[in-house]
C-alpha cells in the first residue's frame, strides 16, 4: 500500500490563466457541448462554465469522495473466505490410555465456509454497484450545478459591467448640475432645497455605478474561486456570439421527461434500488442459515474420525425480523424522498417558466422605449452645452434614459438567469442559437 501523500502548507489557486484547461472540452456526460477554449482569446458563459466543472477545487474533492463507492463495489465482490479451525491436545508425561498404550497427542481440524456469506454476496453486491451509480450520478448533478453556477456569475458580470457606461454618464451628469447647484446656492440664485435635491440626484447616481460595480466585483471574485484561480486575476469575458432561446414546446417535452434524464433523480432511483437489495439480504437472513465444514480428528486413544460439522442459528426469538423492518421502512422514506423531489422539481420548473415568460414581456417593452429616450438623453446634452436647456432638465433626461437602461440590463439579466435556472432545472444544454439578420 503506497505511503500518504503530504498536505498542503497553503492555497492551491493561482493567477495563471495557463493553468487552466486551455483546451478543453465539455466532460462527456454533461449536455455543454464540445469546443476549443482558450482562456486568452475571450470566454463566453458556456466557456466558463466548462471550466469550472473541469477546475473546481470542491468537484475534485467530490471525484475522490466517488472513489470509496467503487471501492466498497470491490469489496462487495469479494466471496467470504473459508476458515481452517485447527487444535491440539498433547499428553502429559507417562500418560497411558491402557496398559502398555501410552497417550497419543490428539488433533483436530476442522475447514468451513460460511453459507449465509454465500447466500448474501448477492444482495450486497446489487446493492453496492446501485450505491456506485448514485454516488456517480450524485458527482454528475453537483458538476451539472457548478456549471451552472459558473454560467449565471458570468452573466452578471457582463450585465453588470455592460451597464457601467449609462450609469457613468448619468453620474456625471449629477455631478456637474450638483455642482453648478452648489454654487448658484451660494450666490443665493436658487434656493437651497433646490441645492439638495439636485445633491440627492447626484448621490443616488454614484450609489447606483458603486452598486453596479460591487456586484460585477464580487461576481469576478466568486467565479474566480470556482476555477481556483486567485482573487486578483481578471478573466477576459465575452457575450455569447448570438442570441438564445428555448421554445416553450422543448420546455414541455423536457419537463416531461425529467424522472428519466435528470442525474438528481436517477442518484434516487438507484439508491432506492440498493436499498431494495438491502432489504432482500435482510430477508434472507431471517431464515436457518448455517456455516459447514469438514472435521478431522483424532483422540488420545488413537482413533481418527471424519466427519460434517454445522453451525446452525435458529431464529427462535425473531431478532432478525428486526433489520427487515428497519431496510423496509428505510425504502419507504426514500420513496417519499424521490417523490417530494420529482415534484418539487417540477414545481420548480413550472414557476421559473413562468418568471422567464414575464421578463422576455418586459424586455420587449423596455426595448421599444429605449431609443426614443436615448435620443432624448443625447439631444438633451447638446442642448444643455448650447445653453438651450438647465441644468435639472438635463440631468432628468440622463436620469430617465440611465433609467431605463438600467431596468433593461436588470430583466435581460433575469431572462438570461431564469433560461440558466430552467437548463440545470430540465439538465438541457445551453439553448440553441438563434441566427437573427
Amino acid at each position: 500500500m503506497p505511503g500518504p501523500a503530504p498536505l498542503a502548507t497553503g492555497p492551491s489557486t493561482t493567477d495563471s490563466l495557463d493553468s487552466l484547461v486551455a483546451r478543453a472540452t465539455s466532460p462527456p456526460d454533461l449536455p455543454l457541448g464540445r469546443e476549443v477554449i482558450d482562456p486568452r482569446a475571450g470566454l463566453t458563459p458556456v466557456d466558463v462554465a466548462i471550466l469550472a466543472v473541469l477546475n473546481d477545487p470542491d468537484l475534485n474533492a467530490k471525484r475522490a469522495a466517488a472513489g470509496v463507492a467503487a471501492a466498497q463495489t470491490f469489496a462487495a465482490r469479494l466471496l467470504p473466505d473459508p476458515q481452517v479451525s485447527l487444535s491440539a491436545d498433547i499428553p502429559g508425561p507417562n500418560q497411558f490410555v491402557g496398559p502398555g498404550q501410552p497417550a497419543a497427542t490428539a488433533y483436530g481440524i476442522t475447514p468451513s465456509l460460511d453459507i449465509a456469506g454465500l447466500i448474501a454476496h448477492a444482495p450486497a453486491l446489487h446493492a453496492a454497484k446501485a450505491t456506485e451509480r448514485q454516488a456517480h450520478l450524485d458527482l454528475l448533478w453537483a458538476e451539472w450545478g457548478v456549471a451552472q453556477q459558473a454560467r449565471a456569475l458570468a452573466e452578471i458580470v457582463l450585465a453588470e459591467e455592460a451597464r457601467l457606461p449609462a450609469l457613468d454618464a448619468f453620474a456625471q451628469a449629477a455631478e456637474s448640475e450638483a455642482q453648478s447647484a452648489r454654487d448658484a446656492s451660494a450666490r443665493g440664485s436658487i434656493s437651497a432645497a433646490q441645492a439638495a435635491t439636485d445633491e440627492g440626484v447626484r448621490v443616488d447616481a454614484q450609489s447606483q455605478l458603486t452598486a453596479a460595480r460591487q456586484v460585477a466585483a464580487r461576481a469576478r471574485l466568486d467565479l474566480n474561486a470556482l476555477l481556483g484561480l486567485k482573487p486578483t486575476t481578471r478573466l477576459l469575458l465575452r457575450e455569447t456570439p448570438a442570441d438564445r432561446s428555448w421554445d416553450r414546446g422543448a420546455l414541455e417535452r423536457a419537463r416531461a421527461s425529467l424522472a428519466t434524464r435528470r442525474p438528481d433523480l436517477l442518484a434516487l432511483q438507484a439508491g432506492y434500488e440498493s436499498q431494495q437489495a438491502n432489504l432482500r439480504r435482510a430477508v434472507l437472513a431471517q431464515f436457518p442459515l448455517l456455516n459447514v465444514g469438514l472435521s478431522r480428528a483424532m483422540d488420545n486413544t488413537g482413533i481418527a474420525s471424519t466427519g460434517p460439522q454445522a453451525t446452525l442459528t435458529l431464529p427462535v426469538f425473531g431478532t432478525a425480523r428486526g433489520p427487515v423492518a428497519v431496510e423496509a421502512a428505510t425504502r419507504d422514506q426514500l420513496r417519499a424522498e424521490y417523490q417530494a423531489r420529482l415534484d418539487q422539481s417540477d414545481a420548480d420548473v413550472a414557476a421559473e417558466m413562468s418568471t422567464l415568460s414575464a421578463a422576455r414581456e418586459q424586455i420587449a417593452i423596455l426595448q421599444g422605449a429605449l431609443p426614443r429616450l436615448k435620443d432624448l438623453a443625447q439631444s438633451a446634452k447638446v442642448a444643455f452645452a448650447r445653453g438651450d436647456i438647465d441644468g435639472p432638465t438635463y440631468v432628468t433626461a440622463a436620469q430617465t434614459y440611465a433609467a431605463r437602461v438600467s431596468d433593461l440590463a436588470d430583466r435581460d439579466l433575469a431572462a438570461r438567469l431564469s433560461e440558466i435556472t430552467l437548463e440545470g432545472a430540465l439538465f438541457l444544454p445551453p439553448a440553441p442559437v438563434e441566427i437573427r439578420p
